[in-house]
């Protein structure tokens, strides 16, 4: 016999219609089934998410994860690898054969892998990181609080983790990632694993709770923001509102290259990733236009011309998932195009999150052909998980070259 406690959100006895996601959330080591509703304060967190619109209801099952293996494995920092291997296959065992098939018969769950998602604190991490991995058809969305983190030498098929996997978030308290007190045997940085993660196209998420370590506050923290970013795709209601991390150990930097087929590191160091559509379900991508290539077109006037050689034309707006938060973004235009001669040949409007911030711009009488105009904006706001840029045009169609989207 064994028990779980089992968050239902307030409005779950209402209409008995209505079927829910689940998280499936665990605790750290010496700890049980008591601690999320308990120290976690999981139940006061959720509802009030949910009552200031800010994430969509789900079910919350927190049961006992505690395991144990045959043999006596190795102490962390005594040889060996850490966690041993096999070490959470009892417990995942227990979570795919019992655990997730009852609660799917005893409540009124969404019992398919786009509403299910996985999370833990220290020891209930690293448990989730074995078991999602190695069950993607199982899990989409993926939690881990100061319990290591995922890179990309982790997934077997980063293709599919692509596809199949909502997001990635990983969190610590500052005082844990400082480099006097870091924890260590969680493996590698988990700060430069979830950039790498972010640079191979995965909707990878680091948040940092400000001034606290190995600790409830940690993870209370990290479950607030981590709630945020779950089932917001779901049909049949309004997306949820991903957090702002109270003090973000990475600022979200995206350099994308309209139109470019290859990311690459331009002279300065800085990463440009390539063009990707979002019809194919990446974490970015252009809606409807062309994809344009013109190598040693003779651009002037920039340390960098190889932006400036492609470009997306007659695009309708560009949408990218990034955390909720206050940006800069560089928006970067050429006219390349041998069929514009003069001025008037091509007009167009351009917006950013809905407000415009190019009327009319006409490149061939603002810069001339074959020289960059880089456009700013500060202080652009995201509020819920998505940053866009829309296209107007008055003659000819539009196009882009280049956007950088920069966390403030």
């Amino acid at each position: 016999m064994r028990r779980c406690f089992v968050y239902t959100p307030p409005e779950y006895d209402k209409d008995t219609t209505v079927r829910y996601p689940v998280l499936y959330l665990q605790h750290g080591g010496g700890e049980d089934e008591t601690g999320w509703p308990n120290q976690g304060k999981t139940n006061l967190i959720m509802d009030n998410l949910i009552a200031e619109g800010k994430a969509k209801p789900f079910i919350i099952v927190m049961d006992n994860g505690t395991w144990s293996m045959g043999g006596r494995p190795p102490a962390r920092g005594q040889g060996g690898t850490w966690p041993p291997a096999g070490w959470a296959d009892t417990f995942k065992k227990t979570l795919l054969e019992d655990i997730i098939p009852m609660i799917d018969a005893d409540y009124r769950t969404l019992a398919d892998q786009p509403h299910r998602a996985m999370a833990g604190l220290s020891m209930g991490g690293m448990q989730t990181k074995v078991i999602t991995l190695a069950n993607l058809d199982t899990f989409s969305h993926i939690g881990i609080f100061s319990g290591g983190s995922i890179a990309p030498t982790d997934i077997n098929d980063l293709t599919a983790f692509k596809q199949k996997v909502k997001v990635a978030f990983v969190s610590y308290g500052s005082r844990e990632i400082d480099p006097a007190n870091r924890r260590g045997g969680f493996g590698g940085d988990p700060k430069a694993n979830a950039e790498a993660l972010r640079q191979a196209g995965v909707n990878s998420v680091f948040y940092v709770s400000s001034n606290t370590a190995h600790e409830w506050q940690s993870w209370r923290r990290s479950l607030r923001e981590f709630a945020q970013f779950l089932f917001k795709d779901d049909a049949g209601g309004s997306p949820s509102s991903p957090a702002v991390a109270v003090e973000p150990a990475v600022k979200f930097v995206l350099r994308v290259d309209c139109g470019a087929a290859e990311s690459y590191k331009d002279k300065f160091g800085n990463v440009w990733a390539a063009d990707q559509d979002l019809e194919a379900g990446k974490t970015w991508g252009a809606v409807y236009g062309s994809i344009l290539d013109r190598p040693d077109v003779g651009i002037t006037g920039t340390e960098i011309p190889r932006i400036y050689e492609t470009e997306r034309y007659s695009v309708e707006s560009y949408k990218f998932t990034v955390p909720n938060g206050k940006y800069t973004v560089r928006l970067h235009f050429a006219e390349t195009f041998e069929g514009i001669t003069s001025e008037e040949g091509r007009v167009f409007s351009v917006s950013v999150q809905d407000r415009e911030v190019l009327k009319d711009l006409d490149l061939y009488k603002t810069v001339g052909p074959l020289k960059p105009l880089v456009k700013e904006y500060k202080g652009v706001s995201v509020e819920n998980g998505q940053l866009a840029i829309g296209f107007t045009p008055n003659i000819e169609n539009p196009q882009i070259c280049g956007v950088e989207i920069l966390a403030e």
